[in-house]
């Protein structure tokens, strides 16, 4: 198949979405298959894997779109793809024309309704009016998690599947923990996302004095001395950190955007690199697991660090010092195993399309 990836982002590393969508077409291409990203940017380092789409780029992403819906549509009609693959975006009036070259997938990675309005209120209403156009004349949907996909409405021509976020184990080597006094915990975020819930660590850090709290964001200030900040850490440097580390902490409060459900890119990250992990919300493909497993679930829901401050002491304790299987959770994990699933979406797509 020939697929084109629609992106706003360089598969370059420096997110975990450009690190997501590299390691997601990087497996298409393994499997057999041809991908290009169509970058909504304009041109940058050559690389045949790469369409500069933007003629003129402007740094918001729904007028960026507007503007460059006709280099789009040349572009794709050049390439001429069987798959048209996207994450969910705003809606831009002609966009459905745009990608009616070929059928088009959209993945829905998040309850978008509800992030929009915590960004802002004109994002919000925007999708409010026009949020469900994209996705009623999808061909294919994949949803992160069935409490997504519950979320919408189902169409009678279009094909959905659940695939949760994976992790490319290929780059990781787990090296042993190290030997020392205090536990060190690390919490990875995104700045200027209310649901990552960095209050709520200040107050699990502010009940755990004896443990080490480190927190990898950018503009992020620490309210206590047992929290340490990095800022914006990538590649070779975050793995490093990870190596010194014993426990991670997955997103504190994913209830601000109503969802229940998730998969994270940085809890894979955590325990692609052998970290037992807390989890205050179901996991997708781990809820199954428990502390025994390496993985402690919490309550989604205000104060929930606080409130299990005596079962996260135990777990801490518990797992300082050990590191979870790799062969265990990479059958889970995996892009080597998530691609193929959705290769064989994509397959089910084009010819359940072809059909009609």
């Amino acid at each position: 198949m020939k697929i084109a990836y629609l992106s706003f982002e360089f598969p370059d590393g420096t997110s975990g979405v450009s690190r997501k969508i590299k390691a997601q077409s990087d497996q298409w291409r393994r499997q057999g298959h041809d991908a290009k990203y169509f970058i909504l940017k304009a041109g940058g380092k050559q690389n045949p894997d790469i369409v500069f789409v933007a003629k003129k780029f402007i740094k918001n992403p729904t007028v960026n779109l507007t503007f460059n819906l006709k280099a789009l549509a040349q572009a794709l009609q050049e390439y001429n793809p069987d798959i048209i693959y996207m994450r969910e975006t705003l809606y831009v009036p002609g966009l459905i024309k745009t990608l009616s070259i070929a059928p088009y997938i959209v993945e829905i990675n998040s309850n978008a309704r509800q992030e929009y309005f915590l960004a802002s209120f004109f994002k919000g209403i925007s999708y409010f009016l026009t949020g469900d156009i994209l996705i009623k004349n999808a061909d294919g949907i994949v949803f992160i998690s069935d409490e997504l996909k519950q979320k919408v409405k189902p169409v009678k021509q279009r094909l959905e599947t659940v695939i949760a976020n994976g992790y490319n184990y290929s780059d990781v080597r787990i090296a042993p923990p190290l030997k020392k006094k205090t536990v060190d915990f690390i919490f990875v975020g995104s700045p200027n996302q209310p649901w990552n819930g960095l209050d709520e660590l200040g107050k699990l850090a502010a009940v755990l004095p004896e443990y080490r709290f480190h927190v990898v964001m950018e503009g992020y200030t620490p309210p206590h001395e047992n929290i340490i900040a990095y800022g914006a850490l990538y590649g070779e440097s975050l793995k490093s950190l990870y190596q010194h580390m014993d426990i991670g902490i997955g997103t504190l409060a994913l209830y601000r955007k109503e969802m229940k459900e998730a998969s994270p890119l940085k809890t894979r990250e955590y325990i692609a690199h052998g970290l037992p992990t807390i989890l205050p919300y179901i996991d997708s493909d781990l809820n199954n697991h428990e502390a025994k497993d390496g993985i402690l679930k919490i309550e989604n829901k205000p104060d929930a660090c606080v409130n299990a401050k005596d079962e996260i002491d135990a777990f801490a304790k518990d797992w300082a010092g050990r590191r979870l299987s790799q062969d265990k959770t990479a059958a889970l994990l995996s892009y080597e195993v998530k691609e193929q699933k959705r290769l064989e979406f994509f397959k089910q797509v084009r010819n359940f399309t072809g059909e009609q």
